[in-house]
C-alpha cells in the first residue's frame, strides 16, 4: 500500500516521553533512572575495553559482551540465524536506533560501513569501519566487494534507508548501493521495545549522543533480531527493483509499509520540523493590555508569523501595517504583531481602537505649539483618523476566495489594502467637511 505524503510525519517520533498517564511514570522514575545512568557510565567503560582487547570473530567475546550489556539493561533476542544462506556476505537491515549494529554484533560477527559523517574517533568507537564512502559510491563499492570476496573476513551490515525511523509506519526507499555488492542478501528485520518506561528510542532532532545516554536511563531495552530467508537477485532484474523487492519483503514482516520517501526527505522534513515557526496560542499567553481579544482572521487571509525567531518577517509585516496607516509608530505595530502574527488582524485592531496608541509617538511630526493651525496635510493625529474610520468588519476588505498562485495573492493583498486606505481617506475627509 502506497503511502501518502502525510504519513511522513508519522515515520519519525517528534516526542522522547510519552504522553498522557504514562508521562506520570517517567516522572517518578526519573532520580532512579539518573543513578542508573551514572553507573552505567562506569560499566560501559569497562565493556567497551572487553570489546576492543578481544578478536572480534571470537565467540567467548560475544558470550561476555552479551552478559556484561545486560547490565546496561540491552537485550538482544534472535530468531533464524541458524538457518541463514552461507554464501549471503552482505546484511540488509532496517534502522531504528544507533545500536542496532552493536546488537547484530552480539549475534554474529559484522563489520559496518560508515556512510555518515563521523569523526574517526566516533566511527573508531561505534564499531564502524572506514570503506572509502566519503571517496564516492564507487570507492565504497570496490572496498565492500574486496571485502566480502575473503571468506574469513566477518559479514558485511547495511543499513540501505540510510536513516533511522521510529519501525512502527513504514521503512524509507532503499539506496541500491547495498545491492550492488554481491547478488545475494541476507534481510534482517530489527524492533526494539522499552516495555517498562515509554521513552522513545529515537526522537527528531536527537545526537547520536543524547540516544545513547537514554539507553543508559531506561531500566531495559530489548532488540528482536529475525532473519528472513536469504534473496538472490533475479536474472534482469535491476538494482532497484531488486532492492524495491526485498524492502516490500521486510516491510511486510514488520507489518508497515514500504514507502517512496528517502533518507533527503527526511532531512527535509526534519529541517521544516525544527525551523517552524513557534507561534504561542492565546490560550497559553493572554494579552497584557486590557482591550477584547484580537478577533480570529478570516480563514481567505493568509496571515504571516511574526515569531521572534523571524525578525526580518515580523519587520517586512510592520512594513505592510505601516503602507495602510503611516501615522502609527512602529512600536506599536511591532508590539500587536506579535500577539496576531497577521497583517490584517493588527489593522483591524489598530481602526477599531483596540490597539494602546499611548505607547508610542506618531511617525509623522506634530506642531509645537497648540494654538498652530492645522491643514489638511497635518492632521490632528491618527486618532481622530481612527475615531472617524469605520470598522473594517462592515466593509468587505477579504478576498472571496484563496489565490491559487502567489502572483494572485499578492494582487489581491494590493486590491484590499488601496480600498482600505480610500475608505479611511474618505471618511476623514467626510468628517472634516472636505466633500
Amino acid at each position: 500500500m502506497a503511502a501518502t505524503t502525510a504519513e511522513i510525519s508519522r515515520m519519525f517520533s517528534s516526542h522522547r516521553f510519552a504522553r498522557g498517564k504514562k508521562t506520570i511514570l517517567c516522572v517518578l522514575y526519573f532520580p532512579l533512572g539518573l543513578l542508573l545512568a551514572i553507573l552505567r557510565v562506569f560499566l560501559g567503560l569497562h565493556i567497551f575495553i572487553v570489546s576492543c582487547v578481544l578478536p572480534k570473530p571470537s565467540l567467548v567475546r560475544r558470550l561476555i559482551l552479551r552478559f556484561m550489556a545486560l547490565l546496561l539493561g540491552i537485550v538482544v533476542s534472535h530468531r533464524g540465524f541458524g538457518d541463514r544462506d552461507r554464501s549471503a556476505k552482505v546484511i540488509v537491515a532496517n534502522h531504528v536506533s544507533v545500536l542496532d549494529h552493536v546488537a547484530m554484533d552480539f549475534i554474529t560477527p559484522i563489520v559496518t560501513p560508515n556512510v555518515w559523517r563521523l569523526s574517526s574517533f566516533l566511527m573508531w568507537a561505534m564499531g564502524y569501519a572506514d570503506f572509502g564512502a566519503q571517496e564516492g559510491r564507487e570507492a565504497l563499492l570496490r572496498t565492500a566487494k574486496a571485502h566480502c570476496s575473503q571468506n574469513s573476513q566477518p559479514l558485511v551490515l547495511t543499513f540501505p534507508e540510510g536513516a533511522m525511523t521510529n519501525g512502527q509506519v513504514g521503512l524509507l526507499k532503499y539506496s541500491t548501493w547495498s545491492f550492488s555488492i554481491q547478488p545475494v542478501v541476507q534481510p534482517v528485520v530489527i524492533k526494539v521495545s522499552r516495555p517498562i518506561i515509554p521513552i522513545s528510542v529515537e526522537t527528531i532532532g536527537g545526537s547520536l549522543v543524547t540516544d545513547l545516554l537514554w539507553f543508559l536511563f531506561v531500566p531495559v531495552s530489548i532488540f528482536y533480531c529475525r532473519f528472513l530467508p536469504s534473496q538472490k537477485q533475479n536474472e534482469g532484474e535491476s538494482e532497484e527493483e531488486f532492492a524495491k523487492r526485498v524492502q516490500e519483503l521486510m516491510a511486510k514482516e514488520l507489518n508497515i509499509e514500504a514507502t517512496p520517501f528517502t533518507n533527503a526527505d527526511k532531512s527535509e522534513y526534519v529541517k521544516r520540523y525544527l525551523h517552524r515557526p513557534q507561534i504561542q496560542a492565546p490560550s497559553e499567553s493572554p494579552p497584557s493590555r486590557s482591550v477584547p481579544p484580537t478577533p480570529p482572521p478570516s480563514p481567505t487571509i493568509p496571515c504571516e508569523s511574526a515569531s521572534n525567531n523571524h525578525l526580518p518577517e515580523l519587520e517586512k509585516m510592520v512594513r505592510q501595517v505601516q503602507e495602510v496607516l503611516p501615522h502609527i509608530a512602529e512600536s506599536i505595530i511591532r508590539k500587536d504583531l506579535r500577539h496576531t502574527s497577521c497583517v490584517d488582524a493588527t489593522i483591524t485592531n489598530i481602526l477599531e481602537e483596540k490597539v494602546d496608541l499611548n505607547d508610542g509617538e506618531f511617525n509623522s511630526p506634530r506642531p509645537s505649539s497648540s494654538n498652530a493651525v492645522q491643514t489638511p496635510s497635518e492632521p490632528e493625529g491618527a486618532t481622530a483618523v481612527l475615531q472617524s474610520v469605520q470598522s473594517p468588519t462592515a466593509t468587505k476588505f477579504s478576498s472571496t476566495s484563496f489565490g491559487k498562485t502567489s502572483s494572485a495573492r499578492q494582487l489581491s493583498y494590493q486590491e484590499r489594502k488601496a480600498a482600505l486606505l480610500e475608505s479611511a481617506r474618505r471618511h476623514y475627509m467626510e468628517k472634516h467637511g472636505m466633500i
